[in-house]
């Protein structure tokens, strides 16, 4: 291999000075901010419903496995780490684990709809 000659930095490799916009090209002076979207990220959509985990060879429930959560909202954050939730089942009556995510839903029969579920669409 050979070395190669670094010239050195002229100013004594003292900082540039920074680029400054020419006068009347930027709108203000002020940076942008992006305040935090106040819009809801889920919907309400089938109260009293839930979503079917499998029928067959056939999984609508996102890993094959629910998760436990405390609320709606936790339910949500749970679903959304994984790819391609559209909708969630979050049932506030009880049982082990209470939160489902799902790419589609298909509706439980309302006769064997067990522990107050609710489903939700992601915005």
């Amino acid at each position: 291999f050979e070395f190669c000659e670094v010239p050195a930095c002229p100013n004594d490799g003292a900082a540039p000075e920074p680029w400054v916009a020419p006068a009347g090209s930027k709108r203000t002076d002020v940076p942008c901010t992006n305040a935090p979207s106040t819009a809801p990220t889920f919907t309400e959509w089938k109260a009293g419903r839930a979503c079917m985990d499998n029928q067959g060879d056939k999984w609508w429930l996102i890993s094959n496995e629910k998760s436990v959560a405390g609320t709606a909202e936790e339910c949500e954050a749970n679903c959304k780490t994984l790819p391609g939730t559209k909708f969630f089942t979050y049932w506030s009556g009880g049982g082990e684990t209470n939160c489902g995510c799902y790419r589609e839903c298909v509706l439980v029969s309302e006769d064997l709809t067990t522990n107050s579920p609710t489903v939700y669409r992601v915005q």
